[in-house]
């Protein structure tokens, strides 16, 4: 220090400051964990994106910022868990014997402490039903999932850019599944999701094979990726890759004499007789036989109809392009719309890519379960397809619910509850271009 008593005193401090920026904080590994937790908190919305960009923006003292962000999260955590009332496990309502059961009190506890966590329910509601006892308690959290559904419909909307003129409500309902049942075989983590009305959902338009607009988007659904329930495209409905068809399985191998070169279709003796025997669509049938004629052409053209796209980003891109050269305002609305809620679902999907999901039937011999149906007039068949699923599962007596289990109560509803929304923004998205379009 002698040698260096000449100069200022900030000098050196000023010095020593940016020695110690330039000395990294922490390694490689605990960053990479720090990254993930970050992450996490963004999407909990515990932490800006903004924060988050400051923090890292520069790389000098990147690390030092990071610490004073972890310290604010800590402070913020604990701030919010000293308002949160304490569940306990000896929840009674008396002269109810469905809420004195021990797995009904583990049940109430689990969830109301996760939807605490997440802010899916107020402290001061807790604090109320506690004192009512457990009935009032379930209610508190069977009303605190229904405004949590609600909510994410209505953020989904405003990131996809898409203003609503009334509330839609969820085409699917998350519950937990142990106190949806009264079933003590049922994890109490685990969530039922079931369609708000009918076995499945639907979302029906009357677009042909000559709307390219309406081919491009049934294109850009097949990179919709869903973890629990499953979208059905125009495209599959009656192929293998859905539930199957006799019907269309017959006519897949008739397609090559059947369709000509020139797009004409001539019907042979032979398919007469096969639909006929097989199928109950008689020669003087014309009606069903024009569906015959247009489900053969449909068939022959659909790789060229429909394209494949390599990547959701893809997909996008192909929708943003298209909505550009539209003059119709409210078509290219929906379909920039639809764009947004693919490229949201994506990223959502890969948050979620470390999280185990299972998604069973209620029911083991349903026909369809956990299933949204995209519907267009490509075939003419699609009609009577549906109804025959839906009698299916009546018949079977499947209402098409099923469990969605993750690693964790929270993980399982988060999900369960995304793809609800998902599901019924865009098909408030594809009903929007459908009148847009059609009308």
């Amino acid at each position: 220090m002698i040698r260096f008593a000449h100069l200022q005193s900030g000098l050196l401090q000023a010095s020593a400051k940016k020695a110690g920026e330039a000395l990294p904080l922490y390694p490689p590994t605990v960053r990479a964990r720090i990254a993930v937790r970050l992450r996490s908190a963004v999407q909990a919305g515990h932490l800006s994106p903004s924060a988050v960009t400051a923090a890292v923006a520069n790389p000098a003292g990147v690390d030092q910022r990071l610490a004073a962000l972890g310290t604010r999260m800590q402070k913020k955590f604990r701030a919010m868990a000293k308002i949160r009332p304490a569940i306990p496990s000896g929840l009674t309502t008396p002269y109810d014997p469905f809420y004195e059961s021990a797995g009904m009190r583990r049940a109430l506890k689990c969830w109301g402490s996760t939807l605490l966590c997440m802010d899916a329910i107020t402290p001061d509601a807790v604090s109320s039903a506690l004192s009512e006892g457990g009935r009032a308690l379930a209610g508190c959290i069977s009303q605190a999932c229904a405004s949590y559904a609600d909510q994410c419909v209505s953020d989904l909307f405003k990131a996809c850019g898409f203003q609503t003129t009334a509330q839609v409500e969820p085409l699917w309902v998350a519950r937990p599944a142990w106190m949806a049942l009264d079933n003590t075989e049922t994890p109490i983590e685990s969530v039922l999701l079931f369609p708000a009305d009918n076995t499945f959902t639907v979302t029906g338009t009357t677009h042909s094979v000559d709307d390219a607009g309406a081919m491009l988007l049934f294109s850009a659904l097949m990179s919709f990726r869903l973890r629990a329930l499953s979208l059905v495209c125009p495209q599959d409905i009656g192929t293998e890759g859905f539930v199957g068809s006799m019907l269309f399985s017959d006519l897949e191998s008739y397609v090559g004499e059947a369709v000509q070169s020139d797009g004409s279709v001539i019907l042979s003796d032979d398919l007469l007789e096969h639909l006929e025997n097989e199928h109950g669509i008689e020669r003087e049938d014309e009606d069903g036989l024009d569906r015959v004629r247009k489900s053969l052409t449909f068939l022959a053209r659909k790789k060229g109809l429909i394209p494949h796209f390599k990547s959701p980003y893809s997909a996008v891109m192909a929708l943003r392009s298209f909505a550009s050269t539209l003059d119709n305002e409210d078509a290219a609305t929906a379909l920039r719309g639809i764009a947004s809620l693919l490229h949201l679902q994506s990223k959502a999907d890969k948050s979620f890519h470390d999280t185990e999901v299972s998604a069973e039937s209620l029911e083991e011999e349903s026909w369809a379960v956990g299933v949204h149906i995209v519907s267009a007039d490509l075939t003419g068949f699609e009609g009577s397809l549906i109804d025959d699923l839906h009698d299916g599962n009546m018949n079977c007596g499947s209402d098409g619910a099923l469990f969605v289990q993750a690693s964790s109560a929270e993980s399982a509803y988060r999900l369960a509850v995304r793809e609800a929304s998902v599901i019924t923004v865009l098909s408030t998205l594809i009903e929007s271009y459908a009148e847009a379009t059609l009308s």
